[in-house]
């Protein structure tokens, strides 16, 4: 009895070398195996699109606007232009010991073009900017001449002849034409051009229109038309974007003492060849009028 109970422990218990019989195994009904439940996959998530960029647009650069290069010299604010008065300047400056224009370009400049000087006719603009980049070494007559100054040297150069003196004509007739010939530069013509008399003065004919071309000119016929007997004056006046004020032509009678002056009536027949001569009276405190002598004495080109 007690090793059937001896047996049956060892085979419970599973006790290997119990009287060398194997181990006891229970008839236990299978057990199924233990599903590992399979773990869910996680949710697919959708890609995510990165945010819209705007498109880049480049920075409008605004058009590079080039500096405004203001003027040699401010607006001349003068009243006229006065080809007389150029003509003194022309001829002359302050200080004998430097040379003038008529040195250089000669004394008789309205028939010469000497040194080129028949582009400063009626062109104040080009002679402001020879004097101010020192052409032919001139930049020393900026320290004499005013923009005034200047204006009326153009129209000297331009405009001939500066006066007109009539003959004797009586009441209510009219004389026989004078004329005055408008000239342009070598450079630049002029536009906007127009015309008007003052005084018992007509215009009675010539061939100025609006404009003139660059190295042309034009012809302005006047006649004298006293309304009473007596001395007569008046003006003939000449605009256009040349000059910065009108230019102005001294008229005149023969008839008795007129605005002219008894210096200047030779000159209304002769043109300005005589005005170095003839106008000290009209020229500028400082200026002196040196005759064609002592221009050929400094060497001046005749």
């Amino acid at each position: 009895m007690r090793l059937l109970v001896a047996v049956f422990i060892c085979a419970v218990a599973g006790i290997a070398g119990c009287g060398g019989a194997a181990p006891f195994e229970p008839m236990l009904a299978a057990q199924p195996a233990p599903v590992t439940p399979t773990p869910a996959a996680p949710p697919v998530e959708a890609p995510v699109a990165p945010p819209a960029v705007p498109p880049v647009t480049p920075p409008v650069t605004p058009p590079v606007t080039p500096p405004v290069t203001p003027p040699l010299t401010p607006p001349v604010d003068i009243a006229v232009a006065d080809p007389l008065r150029g003509a003194t300047f022309f001829m002359s400056i302050p200080r004998a010991d430097l040379l003038g224009c008529a040195d250089c370009h000669s004394d008789n400049p309205l028939v010469r073009n000497f040194g080129n000087i028949f582009s400063g006719r009626n062109a104040v603009d080009l002679i402001r900017r020879a004097i101010a980049n020192n052409t032919g070494g001139m930049a020393y007559l900026g320290g004499f001449f005013s923009a005034a100054d200047l204006a009326d040297i153009a129209a000297y150069l331009g405009n001939s002849p500066g006066s007109l003196l009539f003959p004797p004509t009586p009441a209510g007739r009219t004389s026989a034409p004078l004329s005055v010939t408008v000239s342009t530069s070598t450079k630049i013509g002029v536009g906007s051009l127009s015309i008007s008399v003052q005084g018992d003065f007509l215009i009675v004919g010539g061939n100025c229109g609006s404009a003139i071309e660059r190295f042309s000119s034009c012809r302005i016929d006047v006649a004298y038309r006293p309304g009473a007997s007596g001395s007569r004056s008046g003006v003939l006046l000449i605009s256009h974007d040349g000059t910065p004020a009108p230019v102005r032509i001294l008229l005149g009678a023969e008839s008795g003492p007129s605005a002219l002056g008894p210096a200047l009536l030779p000159l209304a027949r002769a043109g300005h060849r005589a005005l170095v001569p003839a106008l000290p009276p009209l020229a500028r405190a400082g200026h002196d009028a040196r005759g064609p002598a002592e221009l050929s004495a400094r060497g001046g080109h005749g």
